[in-house]
């Protein structure tokens, strides 16, 4: 498996918001939702998700996932269900989302990351 962005992600679709700083929650909310379905679709998991995620969210601060409101917390949900490794402890949602764009490289889950998580 490549360690190296996918450049198939949906960059002109008209719910992908292309003015972060000037973006409303709507479409914020619906670039998530936007990206969510693309995981989902092409069945992403692991490094590859982690790639196209810091790709697609590149640019994007705990305010923007603050303002897209609870969708932040699906899209936490399907990246950790799909094998994203999200700091939930201490954490909010939106921080942990930010971390994921910062890392450098994929976590790689330990034996006791994995139990935790599937209790």
């Amino acid at each position: 498996m490549s360690a190296t962005p996918s450049s198939s992600a949906p960059t002109s679709a008209p719910s992908i918001v292309s003015d972060l700083e000037n973006a409303t929650k709507s479409e914020l909310a619906s670039t998530i939702l936007t990206y969510l379905s693309n995981y989902i679709h092409r069945d992403l998991y692991d490094e590859e998700l982690f790639w196209e995620f810091k790709q697609d969210f590149d640019g994007w601060k705990i305010s923007h996932f603050d303002t897209a409101g609870i969708l932040r917390k699906d899209l936490k949900k399907v990246l950790l269900e799909r094998g994203i490794l999200l700091s939930s402890k201490g954490y909010p949602d939106s921080a942990a989302l930010e971390m994921i764009i910062a890392d450098e490289e994929p976590h790689t889950w330990t034996s006791e990351e994995i139990t935790a998580t599937l209790k």
